[in-house]
């Protein structure tokens, strides 16, 4: 579950969140993104809905908009790590894989209120593991 999240001026090679969600989709886990509370994951949200990528969501705006980001990506190089931006093309509707239907996720991704949010996850969870109820 993803809400929020800094665009600029992290800790790391890319926002958090956009990274947690890259692994969660690369290993087919359960993806909920509540976009209507801003940030790394609105962006993420709005990719997924328009197929067209938010410059935040790219190395370039990174290195143009965060103090000291090309100083960490030659560290990386230097240790032969690679920082790839292009695995956000593999989050789709789809590699959410999250028991919600396209309608209902669209919903998640733009509500701001708690309770149907709460039902939403619930919903997915409940689809996702159905013996568990």
């Amino acid at each position: 579950m993803c809400a929020g999240g800094k665009i600029i001026n992290y800790k790391g090679c890319m926002p958090g969140i956009l990274e947690e969600v890259l692994i969660a989709v690369e290993k087919r886990k359960p993806v909920y993104l509540l976009g209507g509370f801003g940030g790394i994951t609105e962006r993420i949200c709005r990719y997924i809905l328009t197929g067209k990528l938010p410059e935040e969501l790219t190395q370039k705006w990174q290195i143009n908009n965060c103090d000291e980001y090309s100083k960490l990506i030659k560290k990386y190089t230097d240790h032969s790590i690679f920082i790839d931006y292009s695995r956000i093309e593999s989050v789709s509707m789809e590699s959410l894989n999250n028991g919600l239907s396209e309608e209902e996720n669209k919903r998640l991704f733009t509500t701001p209120f708690l309770e149907e949010i709460i039902y939403l996850i619930s919903r997915g969870l409940r689809n996702l593991y159905p013996k568990a109820t």
